[in-house]
Order: C-alpha cells, then structure tokens, then sequence
C-alpha cells in the first residue's frame, strides 16, 4: 500500500481533534495571559473611542 495513502486512513477525526485542540489551547492560554502579543485592544478603551450618534432616546 501507498504510505501516503496509509497515513491519510490512518488521520481519523479524533486524532485530528486531539492534536489541534492542543495548539488551540496553547494560543488560548497565551492570548489570556499576554493579550498585547495578539495586538488585542482593552474592549472598555474600545467601547469609549466611539462617539455616541444618538440626539434624543424616547
């Protein structure tokens, strides 16, 4: 048989989702942990940047 052919059987869904939980995890933790690695801003400092366009509220 193929080896190629093999190893693409043998790549079931649950070992898929096994081993890229792990990176997903791991990008997770990171992002918690250290959020201006991502380039991520504070939501409140987003929130107050946005000047409020409404005049009247019935």
């Amino acid at each position: 048989m193929n080896p190629l052919r093999e190893s693409q059987l043998i790549e079931t869904r649950r070992h898929f989702f096994g081993r890229t939980s792990t990176g997903i995890g791991t990008a997770a933790l990171g992002s918690l942990l250290n959020p201006s690695l991502f380039g991520a801003e504070d939501p409140v400092e987003q929130v107050k940047k946005i000047a409020p366009k409404a005049k009247r509220v019935i």
